[in-house]
């Protein structure tokens, strides 16, 4: 049984190749926490990236964290995606309770991306996706 809190899922776009970035929102009270984004149970082997107590950044292979506490969400940002990153997310929030859990869905996409900077990409095209709605909210 997980504990699903703010919204069921967040659905994000991101193109083959390039990156996308995750934002999980969090409700007050939660800003030192620990942060993670995990796959699967969430078991220890499932975790992806992680913050611990009062930590604001991580890296780990092809993800980083970066956690705002004025805007109270933390972003993970996925670089190099491939298809096979495509699927089910969850961000996570330690408690000594239970966690917290919003859901993520993420859609990797077939599209040409001219990259200019490490996090800013500009979409050239995209194979039957308007590029308006990729990575939208972000």
């Amino acid at each position: 049984l997980r504990l699903v809190s703010i919204e069921d899922n967040i659905l994000v776009y991101g193109y083959e190749g390039s990156g996308a970035e995750i934002r999980c929102p969090y409700d007050n009270g939660y800003e030192h926490y620990g942060k993670y984004l995990c796959t699967e149970n969430c078991d220890y082997p499932d975790i992806l990236i992680e913050t611990k107590w009062q930590v604001s950044r991580a890296e780990r292979g092809r993800f980083s964290l970066y956690h705002d506490t004025m805007s109270r969400k933390f972003i993970v940002f996925v670089s190099k995606l491939t298809f096979t990153d495509a699927g089910k997310y969850w961000c996570g929030v330690s408690r000594n309770a239970k966690d917290i859990y919003t859901g993520v869905i993420l859609r990797v996409v077939k599209g040409k991306v001219l990259l200019i900077h490490s996090h800013l990409t500009t979409h050239t095209s995209a194979e039957g996706h308007d590029p308006r709605h990729v990575f939208n909210g972000l």
